[in-house]
Protein backbone atom coordinates (compact mmCIF):
# COMPACT_ATOMS: atom_id res chain seq x y z
CA UNK A 1 0.00 0.00 0.00
CA UNK A 2 0.86 3.22 -0.97
CA UNK A 3 1.38 6.96 1.07
CA UNK A 4 -1.85 7.81 -0.25
CA UNK A 5 -3.64 4.45 0.43
CA UNK A 6 -2.19 4.56 3.30
CA UNK A 7 -3.31 8.33 4.42
CA UNK A 8 -6.91 7.47 3.11
CA UNK A 9 -7.50 4.31 5.08
CA UNK A 10 -6.30 6.46 8.17
CA UNK A 11 -8.82 9.62 7.44
CA UNK A 12 -11.61 6.58 7.02
CA UNK A 13 -11.07 5.04 10.39
CA UNK A 14 -10.91 8.76 11.60
CA UNK A 15 -14.20 10.01 10.37
CA UNK A 16 -16.07 6.73 11.22
CA UNK A 17 -14.53 5.88 14.68
CA UNK A 18 -14.09 2.41 16.06
CA UNK A 19 -17.31 0.99 15.69
CA UNK A 20 -17.75 1.74 12.36
CA UNK A 21 -13.88 0.58 10.51
CA UNK A 22 -13.97 0.18 7.22
CA UNK A 23 -11.91 -2.97 6.37
CA UNK A 24 -9.94 -3.34 3.53
CA UNK A 25 -9.48 -6.27 1.72
CA UNK A 26 -7.44 -8.02 -0.65
CA UNK A 27 -10.25 -7.07 -3.03
CA UNK A 28 -11.26 -3.43 -2.32
CA UNK A 29 -9.63 -0.19 -3.29
CA UNK A 30 -9.79 3.21 -1.44
CA UNK A 31 -10.28 6.15 -3.15
CA UNK A 32 -10.63 9.77 -1.87
CA UNK A 33 -13.61 11.96 -3.09
CA UNK A 34 -14.06 15.31 -4.55
CA UNK A 35 -15.24 16.66 -0.49
CA UNK A 36 -12.21 14.52 0.92
CA UNK A 37 -14.01 11.63 1.91
CA UNK A 38 -13.02 8.05 1.22
CA UNK A 39 -14.91 5.45 -0.73
CA UNK A 40 -14.47 1.85 -0.67
CA UNK A 41 -15.01 -0.03 -4.40
CA UNK A 42 -14.69 -3.64 -4.76
CA UNK A 43 -11.51 -4.22 -7.82
CA UNK A 44 -12.16 -6.64 -10.46
CA UNK A 45 -9.92 -9.67 -9.44
CA UNK A 46 -9.35 -10.52 -12.65
CA UNK A 47 -7.70 -7.11 -13.74
CA UNK A 48 -4.75 -7.04 -13.75
CA UNK A 49 -4.33 -2.71 -12.49
CA UNK A 50 -6.77 -3.85 -9.73
CA UNK A 51 -9.45 -0.90 -10.70
CA UNK A 52 -12.47 -0.21 -8.99
CA UNK A 53 -15.31 -2.06 -11.06
CA UNK A 54 -19.02 -1.51 -11.64
CA UNK A 55 -20.57 -4.00 -9.87
CA UNK A 56 -20.17 -6.16 -7.19
CA UNK A 57 -19.64 -10.22 -7.29
CA UNK A 58 -19.18 -11.83 -4.27
CA UNK A 59 -15.76 -13.88 -4.40
CA UNK A 60 -15.34 -17.39 -2.16
CA UNK A 61 -12.97 -15.44 -0.28
CA UNK A 62 -16.24 -12.71 0.88
CA UNK A 63 -18.28 -15.02 2.45
CA UNK A 64 -16.30 -17.58 4.13
CA UNK A 65 -18.04 -20.78 5.70
CA UNK A 66 -16.18 -19.65 9.38
CA UNK A 67 -17.84 -16.59 9.63
CA UNK A 68 -21.51 -17.54 8.68
CA UNK A 69 -24.03 -17.38 11.56
CA UNK A 70 -24.16 -20.90 13.31
CA UNK A 71 -27.52 -21.89 13.36
CA UNK A 72 -29.20 -21.38 16.56
CA UNK A 73 -29.41 -24.57 19.01
CA UNK A 74 -32.05 -25.30 21.67
CA UNK A 75 -30.74 -24.79 25.09
CA UNK A 76 -32.57 -26.85 27.90
CA UNK A 77 -34.69 -25.63 30.20
CA UNK A 78 -34.16 -26.03 34.21
CA UNK A 79 -36.93 -28.33 34.18
CA UNK A 80 -35.02 -30.62 31.63
CA UNK A 81 -31.44 -29.97 32.70
CA UNK A 82 -30.77 -32.70 35.39
CA UNK A 83 -28.70 -31.68 38.00
CA UNK A 84 -26.42 -33.89 40.10
CA UNK A 85 -28.25 -33.46 43.48
CA UNK A 86 -31.31 -35.07 41.78
CA UNK A 87 -33.07 -38.29 44.18
CA UNK A 88 -35.48 -39.97 42.64
CA UNK A 89 -38.89 -38.50 44.90
CA UNK A 90 -41.47 -40.98 46.26
CA UNK A 91 -41.26 -44.05 48.01
CA UNK A 92 -38.91 -47.39 46.56
CA UNK A 93 -38.43 -50.86 48.15
CA UNK A 94 -34.86 -52.06 48.19
CA UNK A 95 -34.56 -55.95 46.89
CA UNK A 96 -32.67 -57.96 44.52
CA UNK A 97 -34.77 -59.88 42.19
CA UNK A 98 -38.34 -59.52 40.86
CA UNK A 99 -39.47 -60.26 44.49
CA UNK A 100 -38.33 -59.89 47.99
CA UNK A 101 -37.83 -62.50 49.99
CA UNK A 102 -37.55 -62.88 52.97
CA UNK A 103 -36.13 -65.85 55.53
CA UNK A 104 -38.59 -67.96 57.60
CA UNK A 105 -36.85 -66.72 60.96
CA UNK A 106 -37.07 -63.98 63.13
CA UNK A 107 -36.09 -60.23 62.80
CA UNK A 108 -36.19 -59.74 59.02
CA UNK A 109 -35.36 -56.71 57.45
CA UNK A 110 -37.45 -54.72 54.81
CA UNK A 111 -35.14 -51.28 53.61
CA UNK A 112 -36.40 -48.93 51.30
CA UNK A 113 -36.17 -45.16 50.54
CA UNK A 114 -38.46 -41.97 50.44
CA UNK A 115 -38.81 -38.70 49.83
CA UNK A 116 -40.70 -38.29 53.25
CA UNK A 117 -39.72 -35.40 56.29
CA UNK A 118 -36.78 -37.12 58.23
CA UNK A 119 -38.25 -38.49 61.62
CA UNK A 120 -41.36 -39.19 59.88
CA UNK A 121 -43.03 -43.11 60.98
CA UNK A 122 -44.38 -45.26 57.96
CA UNK A 123 -46.75 -48.05 58.04
CA UNK A 124 -45.08 -51.45 56.32
CA UNK A 125 -47.60 -54.31 55.72
CA UNK A 126 -46.87 -57.30 55.17
CA UNK A 127 -49.94 -59.42 53.95
CA UNK A 128 -49.98 -63.25 52.74
CA UNK A 129 -51.62 -63.78 49.04
CA UNK A 130 -51.56 -67.88 50.12
CA UNK A 131 -54.32 -68.94 52.03
CA UNK A 132 -52.87 -72.40 53.09
CA UNK A 133 -50.76 -69.53 55.83
CA UNK A 134 -52.42 -66.18 55.96
CA UNK A 135 -50.66 -63.77 57.93
CA UNK A 136 -50.39 -59.88 58.34
CA UNK A 137 -47.83 -58.04 59.67
CA UNK A 138 -46.96 -55.07 60.66
CA UNK A 139 -43.99 -52.49 61.52
CA UNK A 140 -43.82 -48.62 61.89
CA UNK A 141 -40.22 -47.83 60.87
CA UNK A 142 -39.08 -43.93 61.31
CA UNK A 143 -37.97 -42.22 58.08
CA UNK A 144 -33.50 -41.40 58.94
CA UNK A 145 -32.29 -38.18 58.00
CA UNK A 146 -30.94 -39.53 54.57
CA UNK A 147 -34.37 -40.96 53.58
CA UNK A 148 -34.15 -44.16 54.20
CA UNK A 149 -36.15 -46.85 56.60
CA UNK A 150 -35.82 -50.08 58.12
CA UNK A 151 -38.56 -52.65 58.88
CA UNK A 152 -38.09 -55.40 61.02
CA UNK A 153 -40.23 -58.57 61.25
CA UNK A 154 -40.95 -62.02 62.32
CA UNK A 155 -40.96 -64.15 59.60
CA UNK A 156 -40.29 -67.25 61.97
CA UNK A 157 -43.77 -68.78 61.72
CA UNK A 158 -44.60 -68.47 58.57
CA UNK A 159 -43.87 -71.43 55.97
CA UNK A 160 -41.48 -71.25 52.84
CA UNK A 161 -42.84 -70.64 49.93
CA UNK A 162 -45.61 -68.50 50.80
CA UNK A 163 -45.97 -65.50 48.93
CA UNK A 164 -46.96 -61.71 50.16
CA UNK A 165 -47.81 -58.36 49.04
CA UNK A 166 -45.32 -55.47 51.20
CA UNK A 167 -47.00 -52.23 51.34
CA UNK A 168 -46.02 -48.99 52.39
CA UNK A 169 -48.30 -46.20 53.81
CA UNK A 170 -48.29 -43.17 55.91
CA UNK A 171 -50.71 -44.56 58.08
CA UNK A 172 -52.61 -47.75 58.53
CA UNK A 173 -55.77 -46.24 58.25
CA UNK A 174 -55.16 -44.72 55.11
CA UNK A 175 -55.58 -46.51 51.97
CA UNK A 176 -53.17 -44.37 49.93
CA UNK A 177 -50.48 -46.78 49.62
CA UNK A 178 -46.54 -45.13 48.56
CA UNK A 179 -44.81 -48.48 47.30
CA UNK A 180 -45.86 -52.10 47.23
CA UNK A 181 -43.70 -55.25 45.95
CA UNK A 182 -44.37 -58.64 45.46
CA UNK A 183 -42.46 -61.18 48.28
CA UNK A 184 -42.13 -64.73 49.32
CA UNK A 185 -40.34 -66.30 52.01
CA UNK A 186 -37.43 -68.67 51.60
Amino acid sequence: MDRRGFFSAAVALISTGTAGCLRLSAEETATETPTGETDVAPTDAASPTGTPTDTETPTETETPAETETPAETETPTDAETPTETETPTGTQLQYEGDILTLDNAPWQEIQGTTDREPSAELDVEIDSETPSDPFVKRAAPVVAVDGTFSARVDMSDTEEGSEFTVRVRVDPDDDETLTEAPGRVV
